[in-house]
């Protein structure tokens, strides 16, 4: 007895999505894709943060406000973005919006 098998059609795979950044040059490159709406991009929440820190130490302040706004849209639930958030408001002088956030992002 002879036994033949039909070919398995090809599974349906999901869109890839793009691999993490690594580097913070990697990761600029992404935000800056996200930022311009040139693709459908995904920055992880360390990523946002390694850019943050970036834009904090060359201290282009406007950019690392963006990045953290950015951020919090897509993890507002995150303490560490919130945290760096109420940072760069003290660093801008605006006390009372850092205020604001700190209570957001302590305990309930």
């Amino acid at each position: 007895m002879v036994v033949s098998f039909s070919p398995i059609p090809a599974l349906a795979q999901p869109p890839a999505q793009p691999a993490p950044p690594t580097t913070a040059s990697e990761a600029l490159k992404q935000y800056q894709d996200l930022r311009n709406g040139r693709r459908h991009s995904f920055l992880e929440e360390e990523a946002f943060e390694r850019i943050i820190d970036y834009f904090d130490d060359t201290e282009d302040i406007p950019q690392a406000i963006e990045a953290v706004e950015l951020g919090i849209e897509q993890y507002p639930y995150s303490s560490a973005l919130l945290i760096k958030k109420a940072d760069l408001m003290i660093a801008t002088r605006r006390y009372y919006e850092a205020l604001a956030i700190l209570e957001q992002a302590g305990p309930a």
